[in-house]
């Protein structure tokens, strides 16, 4: 029996500059969900070259820093999980954990780079009302 080939991992591309709409480098987090497939009564995704099979993560947290993609987080090729045709989603959360982009189109990594769908990052604008503390 011929042995598995080792489950693939894309780091994400470092040559994109994430930055909010005023051209300012983003600091916060890309989350990344899994989306499996909507045929079939698939309840979790696992590592296709494991076995006993070992679940995938359903989420990732990927921190952005200066604008750039953390160099240590790893996504998993789409090819590399069951059930076949699974997917991410992802969103953008600023460094409070405010929710400002997404959820995005989903998309698949294929290469040892991954790249995320890009979004619009708009500069949070001043309110009109004052805080009131509970």
């Amino acid at each position: 029996m011929p042995a598995a080939s080792p489950t693939r991992y894309a780091t994400f591309d470092q040559s994109t500059v994430v930055q909010w709409s005023d051209a300012t480098n983003f600091n916060g987090f890309l989350l990344v969900s899994l989306v499996l497939p909507s045929t079939g009564s698939y309840t979790e995704a696992v590592f296709s070259n494991s076995f006993p099979q070992v679940p995938v993560p359903d989420f990732l947290v990927c921190p952005i820093v200066n604008g750039t993609f953390s160099s240590g987080i790893g996504i998993l090729w789409n090819a590399d999980i069951t059930p076949p045709n699974t997917k991410y989603i992802s969103w953008y959360y600023d460094s409070t954990g405010r929710q400002v982009a997404g959820p995005s189109a989903v998309w698949t990594v294929t290469s040892s780079t991954a790249s995320p769908p890009s979004a619009t990052l708009t500069v949070p604008t001043a309110g009109t009302t004052p805080f009131t503390p509970n």
